[in-house]
Parts: structure tokens; C-alpha cells; sequence
């Protein structure tokens, strides 16, 4: 979808609170904007993928491909 996302377990907000990033990167307060927040800071609701977001994509995906299945297949 364009975006080379990591497994779960290698990104941070899925094994540490907000609390627990915003003292690991030594920030003074740490938030994250709603999906809603986002989309209406952006001006509209439709018309953007929101699948790394949401887990909804727009097209079929197989989950239990390897993210690097096509990277092996270039040389």
C-alpha cells in the first residue's frame, strides 16, 4: 500500500504506553490525533487510505505473506 510497515512487535506504540514513548524519547507531553482528528485536518473524510491505521484495506490482502515476499523476487 506504500507504506513498509513493520511487524507488531517492532513498533513502539504496540508494546509501550504513551506515557512510557514520551519518556523514551524524552519529550515534555506526547499525543496522538483520532483518525477523525486527522481526516478533518486534512479537510476531508474520504479520498485518503486509511488502512495502516485502521487494518482496513481497500483491496484484498494476504496477512500471511512475509512484508518482504516481493523484495526476494527482485534482483
Amino acid at each position: 500500500m506504500g507504506v513498509d510497515m513493520g511487524a507488531h512487535d517492532d513498533l513502539i506504540a504496540h508494546r509501550q504506553t504513551v506515557e512510557e514513548i514520551r519518556r523514551h524519547i524524552g519529550a515534555h507531553s506526547l499525543q496522538f490525533l483520532s483518525l477523525g482528528g486527522m481526516m478533518r485536518a486534512v479537510g476531508r473524510q474520504e479520498g485518503y487510505c486509511q488502512a495502516c491505521f485502521t487494518g482496513k484495506y481497500p483491496i484484498p490482502v494476504d496477512t500471511r505473506s512475509a512484508k518482504t515476499g516481493f523484495e526476494r523476487e527482485i534482483k
